[in-house]
């Protein structure tokens, strides 16, 4: 990517700073369409695909308040399109495994066939329930289809450019953070809630856990791409401005614990594990110590400014042990396998127990959660794999293996299952570009 074209990026990141995106919303989509294009041109598919299935729901959530659609149903229709498209052009598809099934995906594939048998048994009196197996239908279809819809020049994965769709995908998501007045710019959010100890969590009807999860994921995504540092990547370091902007306004802090082991595995892959010279070393620190400079930042910041962040030191509890301990009261009673969104009629005031394992015990029952845990083992055991192989990981494959370790730990505390299927997504991506592409040398 020409110097040019880097300073025209870097220039549109920080004017998106300061600006209202719903106020820009048809320039912008004009702005993204052409881009897109290019990338299409360039035979970008991949990056665009991988990029729409993580960040699409950010995306389509200012453009669903003007069609008034859901956000994941767009992203649905688009992997369609693209797998329509792949079909009439000269498509060398990927996605299509060869037929002996690999353990993990016979274990994905009856514990997907579980849930399917758990429908049978939702008692559709409550409006959770239909939501929640809609969302389940919907995502998984997207995931299937975006599996499907990769070829074989995956393997030439350009992390720079999925980073680049990523963060014109991902700004958008400030259209639905919405101030009491109306939306504003990243930068007049950060002047507003920053100084604040709970952010924008007491503006009524903000989403702060989907802002909190697409924010993390971003600065995942941006670590993996800037740790191995090379001078021209500094000329991105504003893509990651918003993405921190969010996260501590929103103040959730599942999205930080959620954070910390993956950029730590990053880090210690990158520094210790991958075979580097010393020049490489030199490079990679320099990375770090970048990266840790907005963190020594922001600490002074909240000190300078006198703010109590509830991320770092409130004593307001989250609610999780209530309902993980009513879920324990649950399973001890035998009150297991009772129907996929069923648990609302025994969580009082918790329509999910906030935690994947007790959620799958309770709706599904013990048979999925046995699979569940073969299927979560293999994530720790690619990831034992690592450090004993020592294995040269693409970009693509540090962000699927990272990005489901992410998912996963936020599966323990947050969301439904339908919201953490993108940790079975990411890990299967991960496994499927291993058998691709020899990483062990064998």
């Amino acid at each position: 990517m020409k110097l040019v074209s880097r300073l025209l990026y870097t220039s549109l990141s920080i004017l998106l700073l300061f600006i209202n995106i719903k106020e820009f919303a048809i320039p912008y989509f004009l702005l993204f369409s052409l881009l897109i294009s290019w990338f299409l041109y360039q035979r970008k598919i991949n990056e665009i695909v991988i990029a729409f299935t993580f960040f699409g729901f950010s995306f389509f959530s200012l453009y669903c308040q003007i069609i008034g659609t859901s956000s994941i149903l767009l992203i649905l229709i688009l992997m369609l399109t693209i797998l329509l498209y792949r079909f009439f052009t000269n498509w060398k598809p990927f996605g299509k495994y060869p037929l002996k099934l690999t353990p993990f995906f016979l274990f994905l594939f009856l514990f997907i066939c579980l849930i399917l048998l758990s429908f049978s048994k939702t008692i559709f009196t409550i409006e959770y329930q239909d939501f929640k197996i809609q969302l389940f239908l919907i995502w998984s279809l997207i995931f299937i289809l975006s599996a499907n819809c990769l070829d074989n020049n995956v393997l030439e994965f350009d992390f720079e450019v999925f980073l680049i769709i990523a963060y014109l995908l991902f700004i958008p998501h400030f259209s639905i953070i919405s101030d009491e007045g109306g939306v504003l710019s990243p930068i007049a959010n950060w002047n507003k809630y920053s100084v604040l100890a709970d952010g924008i969590r007491g503006t009524k009807g903000v989403d702060v856990i989907s802002a909190g999860r697409y924010s993390g994921l971003f600065i995942l995504t941006f670590v993996i791409y800037f740790i191995d540092f090379k001078f021209k990547k500094l000329f991105f370091l504003p893509f990651v401005i918003p993405a921190f902007i969010l996260l501590i306004i929103v103040q959730t802090r599942q999205a930080f614990v959620a954070l910390l082991l993956p950029i730590v595995g990053v880090i210690i892959y990158y520094l210790f594990i991958v075979k580097s010279s010393g020049n490489r070393l030199i490079v990679n620190l320099l990375s770090i110590i970048i990266l840790c400079s907005g963190i020594f930042w922001y600490a002074n910041y909240i000190n300078e400014n006198h703010v109590e962040t509830r991320v770092l030191a409130s004593k307001e509890t989250s609610g999780r042990e209530k309902v993980w301990n009513d879920a324990k009261t649950l399973i001890v009673n035998d009150e297991t396998g009772v129907g996929f969104g069923n648990f609302i009629f025994y969580g009082k005031a918790y329509s999910w127990p906030h935690n994947i394992f007790f959620e799958t015990i309770i709706e599904i029952g013990w048979p999925a959660f046995f699979l569940l845990l073969l299927i979560s083992g293999y994530l720790f055991y690619e990831i034992i794999l690592i450090v004993l192989h020592k294995p040269n990981l693409d970009k693509v494959q540090v962000f699927m293996l990272f990005t489901a370790l992410y998912y996963f730990i936020l599966s323990q505390f947050s969301a439904d299952i339908p919201r953490n299927l993108h940790f079975f997504y990411a890990l299967s991506l991960y496994i499927l570009l291993k058998g691709k592409k020899t990483v062990y040398g064998k």
